[in-house]
């Protein structure tokens, strides 16, 4: 684990320093320095770091070319991971100009949250909308039959481009 992958982790499960440091036996100041650079603590103490939040439903991966993540660990009757995913996605890929090597085009996506999903819109117009039913996820317009309705940005992507495709073309 890397201090970076430790940040988001602790973002995922909106935890402060100090929790982390609570729920795994270290003092807070270690984390603080881990996560900002300054040393490196010893392997134990990152273990202790990793186990704890791995733990709490994060997984980490060493990345696929584009460097070192984490994410929550999948769970198919989760809404709560189902709505985190949706306020990550929106935040990373809806709302990030330019920082993915493909981005969306993105000025005026945004997501209006309803009470079993969400509703995305751009620049105010609705586009499609993405709910949780009987524990699992479903998209409006729907992704192609071949398509997997998870909780992956791939998934999202192509639902995106789909109802940005159907927006446009009036279909």
């Amino acid at each position: 684990m890397i201090p970076a992958q430790c940040r988001a982790a602790r973002a995922l499960l909106d935890w402060s320093q100090q929790v982390l440091a609570d729920v795994a036996g270290v003092g807070v100041v270690t984390v603080r320095q881990f996560e900002g650079g300054v040393g490196s603590p010893r392997n134990a103490t990152k273990e202790a770091l990793m186990t704890r939040l791995e733990a709490a439903g994060v997984e980490f991966f060493a990345g696929n070319g584009s460097g070192p993540g984490v994410r929550l660990a999948h769970d198919p009757d989760s809404f709560d991971q189902f709505m985190a995913f949706l306020k990550l996605y929106e935040r990373n890929r809806l709302l990030a100009l330019g920082r993915h090597a493909n981005p969306l085009p993105l000025f005026g996506y945004r997501f209006e949250y309803a009470a079993d999903g969400a509703d995305l819109t751009f620049r105010g117009a609705r586009l499609g909308q993405v709910r949780w039913q009987e524990g699992r996820v479903t998209f409006t317009p729907p992704l192609a039959s071949d398509s997997e309705s998870a909780l992956s940005d791939k998934a999202f992507d192509e639902w995106v481009a789909r109802a940005e495709y159907r927006s446009s073309t009036g279909g």
